[in-house]
């Protein structure tokens, strides 16, 4: 079998040449594109290793062309060590439930929307003056009640409401209005 290959391929030597010089060609090919991805490799990591960054958002459909390394723990580890990452990533899981449940359950005649309470007297971050003894940063100058809370769900279950889906409702005395604007100028 192989004295038969031989023969074929020593037969004609233009064909032989021809087919030596194809197969080095491939094999460069096959080689530059190695190359082009590791080096593609080398500088998504790069900017990943060389900027301070303590976070790294992006969207969704972004794809990950450093899939061969995964984060390192350190970088992990430095995320979940910021005070309130993760009340702030679970306030944010909620707002994105809510957004894809009412996608998901409008075909059924179902409203999903949530609330997002701020200010309101619970233990959380600066709601922890419940008896008013600190001036509040919000439009309305004082601290929210759980009526406050419990008139927004009542709202949001109600008719009046029929034509607002996959909306996180905001009850904050104002605070997200002002978010903008020098504290100085809402202190009561």
């Amino acid at each position: 079998m192989v004295d038969l290959a031989l023969k074929n391929l020593l037969h004609d030597k233009l064909r032989s040449v021809i087919t030596i010089l194809g197969i080095a060609f491939a094999v460069t090919l096959v080689l530059v594109q190695v190359g082009l991805f590791l080096g593609l490799l080398s500088n998504a990591s790069l900017t990943i290793e060389k900027l301070d960054a303590d976070l790294w958002v992006t969207s969704k459909n972004t794809p990950n062309v450093d899939f061969a390394h995964t984060f390192p723990e350190a970088y992990v580890d430095r995320v979940r060590s910021i005070d309130g990452i993760a009340y702030a990533a679970a306030k944010a899981g909620v707002i994105n439930m809510t957004r894809a449940m009412a996608v998901q359950l409008a075909e059924y005649g179902i409203r999903v929307n949530c609330i997002v309470p701020n200010r309101s007297g619970s233990p959380v971050g600066y709601d922890d003056d419940m008896a008013g003894s600190r001036t509040f940063q919000n439009l309305a100058g004082r601290l929210g009640t759980a009526d406050d809370q419990a008139k927004a769900a009542l709202f949001l279950v109600s008719d009046d409401s029929s034509f607002i889906i996959g909306h996180p409702l905001i009850v904050d005395g104002g605070v997200m209005a002002t978010a903008n604007f020098p504290r100085e100028q809402f202190q009561k």
